[in-house]
């Protein structure tokens, strides 16, 4: 008959302890400074759908996809957030000149405070999103322009519902 010592069974639930429960060990933590100085954190968004924009004012893609996240926004603010990244150095002056002749209704976070915008992930294209579940895990990462519907439908793939 086998016989296990009480540190080979501690080790043995140890390992398997960390198989089941390694789910949330991926949710995302971040803490950001946004344009007008307000710090953000996940939990400022427990619940909801986040959508990571990182784009930048001289990125044609980024800039023809912005109406479509400003209307996904209106439209679905009580169960999604998206956080603009400008990854570019420009002035606070000129970025907030910016979002307003855009008429930008999310938050966005420049570059040049000192945000570390790879609590997120590397950007290796223009404009790259990055879509995170309620639980804080990767729904979906997209390189390149997205529309309205390409937003609805990378959230309503994974069975998460706007309506």
């Amino acid at each position: 008959m086998l016989q296990l010592s009480n540190k080979k069974i501690l080790i043995i639930l140890f390992l398997f302890s960390n198989i089941f429960f390694v789910s949330n060990a991926s949710a995302i933590k971040f803490k950001l400074t946004d344009i007008n100085g307000k710090i953000h954190t996940q939990e400022n968004y427990k619940g909801k759908i986040l959508i990571v924009n990182y784009w930048a004012t001289w990125c044609p893609p980024c800039l023809v996809e912005i109406p479509a996240f400003i209307k996904f926004r209106e439209k679905y603010k009580d169960k999604v957030e998206i956080l603009g990244l400008n990854y570019q150095d420009i002035s606070p002056e000129s970025l907030n000149s910016f979002i307003e002749s855009h008429f930008i209704n999310y938050p966005i976070f420049p570059s040049i405070i000192e945000n570390d915008f790879k609590q997120f992930d590397e950007v290796r294209a223009m404009p790259t999103t990055i879509i995170y579940g309620t639980d804080g895990g990767i729904i979906e990462k997209f390189l390149g322009e997205l529309s309205f519907q390409d937003l609805e439908n990378a959230i309503q793939s994974k069975k998460y519902f706007l309506d």
